[in-house]
């Protein structure tokens, strides 16, 4: 693991907010981030590194179930649940062909599955209740963006900890 690795946990918190943030709006916005997310997972781990970015932004770039963020029923809150399993099976087969280390990469992923979907099961409780108050959510998604960008590259960052 690179020292430089610790960068990715306020990488990938900007990088999510920046993700699915309105604006800034530019042509290929998108584009940038995803080079962003490569360059970082090269610094921080190598190939192995940047395999688990590229699955950052392809796990990321994949639609809500339903077309929302905020699960505001049981069958969302599942779907939530297993949307943010995704990048376990994926970082496993990546730290098994790219030398990475299984145990590390099953645990700081699993770890990310269960704080993933812990806030965007939060984030659809709050979503219920503004909607029950008449009131708009606010900007409650951007902290959770930002968390779960975060909580990404903690799993890296524990991921490539026994590289």
């Amino acid at each position: 693991m690179s020292e430089l690795a610790v960068i990715a946990i306020p990488a990938f918190a900007v990088l999510d907010r920046l993700f699915g943030a309105d604006k800034p709006a530019f042509k290929g916005k998108k584009a940038v981030i995803a080079g962003a997310a490569l360059g970082v997972g090269y610094l921080a781990g190598s190939w192995f590194g940047m395999a688990l970015g590229a699955l950052w932004m392809v796990y990321r770039a994949l639609p809500f179930f339903g077309g929302s963020g905020a699960p505001r029923n049981m069958g969302e809150r599942l779907a939530a649940l297993l949307r943010h399993l995704i990048p376990l099976p994926v970082a496993y087969l990546a730290a098994q062909q790219l030398g990475g280390t299984i145990d590390r990469t099953l645990y700081g992923f699993g770890l990310y599955a269960i704080a993933a979907a812990g806030l965007a099961i939060w984030y659809g409780f709050q979503a219920l209740e503004a909607e029950h108050d008449g009131e708009p959510i606010g900007d409650q998604n951007v902290l959770v963006e930002a968390i779960r960008g975060a909580c990404f590259g903690v799993a890296m960052l524990i991921a490539l900890g026994g590289r």
